[in-house]
């Protein structure tokens, strides 16, 4: 297993490599407060794979997004097609948790040509409603945004060492 870092069209992306460098290529989505080092449970069952598990922006070892921008889902989607691209994977088995299980799941969704298999752990799909209250829901959200970011100061986020993470992990 070994760090690797890659491109992103927002900042430099982390991942974990393991497993058959000539096997299938499976690309691991982490959950929300989660990081690549998630997946290091698995890698005995998945050493026929090549796997690359990644660290979204903002979580482990990637970039954070700059002072004053979102983590927005969409932009994710991006992250991961940068890092497919960087990988020179055109088309990928994915494997999510959780907010990893939505992002491979809109995906497939949003560039089928690129997803060869999904397998979803815990996956729920992105947030819905009826779609009548969308409006309000996105003004009362950024409403809300707007008004914590005028009554706080921002602070530089702190990346998580993968050493301590993998030891939550194992605890």
């Amino acid at each position: 297993m070994r760090e690797i870092r890659l491109p992103g069209g927002r900042g430099e992306l982390a991942a974990l490599r393991f497993g058959d460098p000539d096997g299938t290529k499976l690309l691991a989505l982490h959950g929300w407060l989660d990081n690549a080092a998630s997946f290091v449970p698995l890698a005995a069952s998945l050493e026929d794979f090549d796997v690359v598990a990644l660290d979204l922006p903002g979580h482990g070892a990637s970039a954070h997004r700059a002072a004053g921008y979102d983590y927005v889902y969409v932009d994710w989607l991006h992250d991961v097609l940068d890092a497919l691209d960087a990988l020179g994977w055109a088309r990928v088995h994915l494997l999510g948790h959780s907010m990893g299980a939505t992002l491979a799941s809109t995906l497939a969704a949003a560039a089928p040509e690129r997803v060869a298999k999904l397998a979803l752990v815990e996956g729920l799909g992105p947030l819905g409603g009826p779609a009548e209250s969308a409006g309000t829901r996105l003004r009362e959200a950024v409403a809300a945004r707007r008004a914590s970011s005028r009554t706080s100061t921002p602070r530089s986020p702190r990346a998580c060492r993968r050493r301590r993470c993998a030891r939550r992990m194992r605890d």
